[in-house]
């Protein structure tokens, strides 16, 4: 069997300053002050032609995967950011995207309805004096290693913002796949009762490291087939003026840069959004 390359990928994320020469030659892009997030691999790069055809919908060189390289493109767009590829036969392929940097107070809070064509805001960092911005902090929370990580964070944050934080679990709904009609009433039963209890658990730890810093703390559970949906939602219903979330949730780390429900919250978002890696 021919022996394939494999890819070694990394990752980092960094700030950038494009300048006006700079939008002078890529005419997609705006000068301004931006996040960077490089994805780099060492495999066997692509070619001229799938170089050409890397972000068409559903494109792929590998049977039963694709759509990635397509939808962090167009995410790149929605943010009125932008997104480049590098690649070199035998040498691997580079892919940097460019969100705009939220980094001031000015026009963070007190979005309007009429502004929904507004971008997402991915906060990179604040300084000190912007912290007291926020006033209401939504976290929320599924459980796993990342997200009990992004509570610590978020939690550190409010207390040092001296702001309220509310929790929010989201419960996804029972899903049919094979059950017998008889047991069908006590399998979804069950599946809300543990799904409950387990939503109750996570809100209550991440309570928990609330008190112990200090910080005023509300919780919600949810049941939402769209996860990010409901994120957003809650966040509107209960005033909050960020959103503080993890990269990635349950889902792991399989999806390019950011987790699924992650970016959607992104995409979707008129309230800036705090991503802890």
């Amino acid at each position: 069997m021919p022996c394939r390359a494999v890819a070694k990928p990394s990752i980092e994320i960094s700030r950038a300053k494009l300048d006006v020469d700079y939008a002078q030659m890529y005419p997609e892009v705006r000068a301004g002050d931006y996040v960077l997030i490089s994805v780099t691999d060492t495999g066997g790069g692509m070619s001229a032609e799938v170089k050409q055809r890397a972000f068409e919908p559903f494109f792929t060189t590998n049977v039963g995967t694709g759509t990635g390289l397509s939808m962090v493109y167009g995410f790149a767009k929605q943010s009125d950011g932008c997104i480049q590829l590098y690649s070199e036969m035998g040498q691997g392929t580079s892919v940097r995207i460019f969100l705009p940097a939220v980094q001031k107070a000015t026009g963070l809070r007190g979005f309007d309805s009429d502004q929904s064509s507004c971008g997402p805001g991915l906060l990179s960092s604040l300084k000190e004096e912007e912290t007291s911005m926020f006033l209401n902090i939504l976290i929320p929370t599924d459980g796993s290693a990342l997200a009990r990580s992004a509570v610590e964070k978020a939690v550190a944050f409010a207390r040092d913002a001296n702001a309220t934080v509310t929790f929010v679990t989201v419960i996804e709904p029972f899903h049919v796949f094979s059950v017998e009609s008889d047991q069908l009433s006590n399998t979804r039963e069950e599946y809300r009762r543990l799904a409950d209890a387990q939503a109750s658990q996570f809100l209550t730890d991440a309570e928990i490291q609330a008190r112990d810093q200090g910080v005023v703390s509300h919780t919600v559970k949810v049941e939402n087939d769209e996860v990010h949906s409901a994120i957003i939602e809650t966040a509107l219903n209960h005033g909050c003026d960020l959103i503080a979330m993890a990269s990635h949730g349950r889902g792991g780390v399989g999806t390019l840069l950011l987790g699924s429900v992650t970016v959607k919250v992104l995409s979707h978002s008129r309230i800036p959004v705090l991503v802890y890696r």
